[in-house]
């Protein structure tokens, strides 16, 4: 009985090194695999889509004029300018609305491109004329009233009656000029008695 129980427990203590070893041997298991990450999630709505601002028109900025919005008048018509370089009425408009705010820095090169036009070349030539007067350069208007007489300026009551050309009006050319429109014949004075405000037919 001796043996056998020695053999037993023999028997018994190799089955329990077997056991730790094939405990240690084996690898250890992977950890669990981790989801993917999800996309990041955003509460933001969609923006929408953006309204374009209405074109403004010769209309709208007339409409400005005649309400005395001179400031509002030019910057809206410096914007139909900016789309449309080659809109005789709207340079000519822009010019009279920087004028009429006594903005003549701004108001000559508007002049000068309008006068660039057959359509608007008689009143702007005149424009700048009288932005040249109120300037006291004397040479320079009188030279630009005759490009406005030649380009089809002829209202005599008009310059007779701006007083944008009474520094210029006791210079011997001034009675000259006025008598050679006369001698042309001359127009009626525009609405208003402004000959910076232009008929519709002068200017399509």
């Amino acid at each position: 009985m001796l043996k056998i129980t020695a053999i037993v427990a023999t028997f018994a203590l190799c089955a329990f090194t077997i056991s730790s070893t094939l405990a240690q041997d084996k690898p250890a298991s992977a950890p669990p695999a981790q989801p993917p990450a999800s996309p990041p999630t955003t509460t933001d709505k969609p923006a929408a889509p953006s309204q374009k601002e209405p074109t403004p028109t010769i209309a709208d900025g007339q409409a400005l004029i005649q309400a005395e919005e001179y400031d509002k008048a030019a910057e809206l018509f410096h914007k139909i300018v900016k789309a449309e370089p080659d809109n005789a009425r709207a340079w000519h408009f822009l010019g009279y609305s920087l004028h009429a705010a006594g903005n003549l820095t701004d108001a000559l090169p508007c002049h000068l491109m309008a006068a660039e036009f057959e359509q608007s070349a008689a009143v702007a030539s005149y424009n700048a004329a009288c932005v040249y007067s109120l300037r006291k350069k004397a040479d320079k208007a009188f030279a630009w009233l005759e490009k406005a007489k030649t380009a089809g300026f002829d209202n005599v009551e008009q310059i007779e009656g701006d007083t944008d050309m009474d520094n210029i009006r006791s210079d011997p050319r001034f009675a000259k000029f006025v008598e050679s429109l006369k001698q042309g014949g001359g127009q009626e004075p525009a609405p208003g008695g402004d000959g910076r405000t232009v008929k519709e037919e002068r200017v399509p």
